[in-house]
């Protein structure tokens, strides 16, 4: 009996470390129009709002996410033009950030389209 309890915790740590859990994880991905250096400009325009005026003052849960991300886009409309909000799941690629290799996946993602989102992004994550 002791053997089967020691096997069975042995088997529950190995799948902690090795990361076996729930995804709590939720992002934030913001696109520019375009790659153009003033739609580049303008996106880091809203990153820093959205960062400051935003994200700072609210709670980040996937709940308050889901039944606000209007409420968000309209803060981000009343100062910049041509924003679309969506809070959805959204695959990623492989990435290096904050020296932690995040692999492919589907996240619980607060997406802010500027214009017809077709330039570089930026992104960050949520815990």
């Amino acid at each position: 009996m002791k053997k089967l309890f020691l096997l069975l915790l042995i088997l529950v740590g190995v799948c902690f470390l090795f990361g076996i859990k729930e995804e709590k994880e939720l992002r934030i991905r913001v696109i520019s129009n375009s790659d153009s250096v003033m739609d580049q400009n303008y996106k880091k325009e809203v990153v820093s709002f959205l960062k400051t005026e935003v994200l700072d003052n609210i709670e980040l849960t996937e709940c308050y996410l889901k039944e606000n991300y209007k409420n968000i886009e309209a803060v981000l409309r009343s100062e910049f033009n041509d924003i679309e909000v969506k809070f959805e799941k959204h695959t990623f690629k492989n990435k290096t950030y904050n020296n932690s290799a995040i692999k492919d996946g589907e996240y619980k993602t607060l997406l802010v389209y500027i214009g017809e989102a077709k330039g570089s992004n930026w992104w960050g994550s949520i815990f």
